[in-house]
């Protein structure tokens, strides 16, 4: 068998070709998932995802849009279906149920459930050990097209006036199948933010969310922090600058910024000390849109 090997993964939407390393007949790797909260269940338009090698935490490759089911060469099929993908807990409504839905029609799946504390340092998400929050089963074995309930509770609320995130994170567990043919597998793991909010929290607004941009030899870097009492989830960006008839500048994004917290871009642009000294900015988020005018600060 050769060293490297290539696996096609195919949905009804688009075709990835990822080339992977394989030193034995079968060898198993990892996709990893993050859903888009503004929608209801898994699919091809809401999941953002990487290929990972269980041995290195570097992707292989990315893309975003990935269908719920995966066709994935050598006969192995795991498809999954999540709803809700976004968990809202209070004092009011401190149990929440999530559904699990095999989509294959022959494959049996196995999948550890656990829950995580969940905060920001600018740009990076870390992850702790919590045990403010239970799920149950913590281990589900879904049959083909079977369907399972888990939920998740608070176990006790943490001081705070603003609302606390956490991550519920399902990874498929290696599983010896009848019949299994070689080759390379893939096993699926996902990550659903789960906010738990206090007594009262008002809503999210944009009064509360302050931008910055300012320039240096490279790059445009735009910088937002959120002053609001929850999280915002940006789902685009696009910078123009007043002064010219250039189509405005597309930023790809799909950033939750927490209660507080910051997060920055670094935007390429030509010719960037050439530039206009007021830019206008194009807000899609999850409280709304928003166009807000900034003044480039150089340095």
């Amino acid at each position: 068998m050769k060293k490297a090997k290539q696996l096609l993964a195919l949905s009804a939407f688009l075709m990835v070709v990822v080339g992977l390393h394989a030193e034995e007949n079968s060898t198993t790797f990892t996709v990893s998932a993050t859903i888009n909260e503004s929608c209801a269940a898994v699919t091809a338009q809401n999941m953002a995802f990487g290929l990972y090698d269980p041995h290195s935490s570097s992707p292989v490759d990315t893309t975003s849009a990935l269908c719920g089911v995966l066709c994935i060469a050598k006969g192995w099929a795991m498809g999954l279906d999540i709803s809700p993908v976004h968990v809202h807990l209070s004092r009011q409504h401190h149990i929440a149920a999530v559904q699990l839905t095999n989509l294959s029609h022959h494959s049996t799946g196995l999948f550890q459930v656990s829950l995580y504390r969940w905060q920001q340092h600018g740009n990076h998400n870390v992850q702790k050990a919590t045990q403010a929050l239970v799920v149950a089963p913590p281990m589900v074995e879904l049959s083909p097209k079977q369907r399972q309930i888990i939920r998740v509770g608070v176990v006790h609320f943490l001081p705070a006036d603003h609302e606390l995130a956490y991550r519920l994170v399902l990874r498929q567990v290696p599983m010896n199948q009848h019949n299994q043919v070689s080759g390379l597998r893939i096993l699926l793991a996902t990550k659903l933010p789960v906010f738990v909010a206090p007594a009262t929290l008002p809503k999210a607004t944009f009064k509360q969310v302050v931008w910055r941009l300012h320039a240096n030899k490279q790059y445009l870097v735009l910088t937002v922090t959120n002053h609001n009492k929850k999280h915002i989830q940006i789902n685009g960006l696009a910078l123009s600058d007043q002064h010219s008839d250039h189509k405005p500048f597309e930023v790809p994004t799909f950033v939750y910024v927490l209660a507080g917290q910051t997060h920055t871009w670094q935007i390429p642009i030509k010719h960037i000390d050439k530039a206009a000294g007021q830019w206008v900015l194009a807000v899609k988020a999850n409280i709304g849109h928003e166009k807000v005018g900034l003044p480039v600060q150089k340095g």
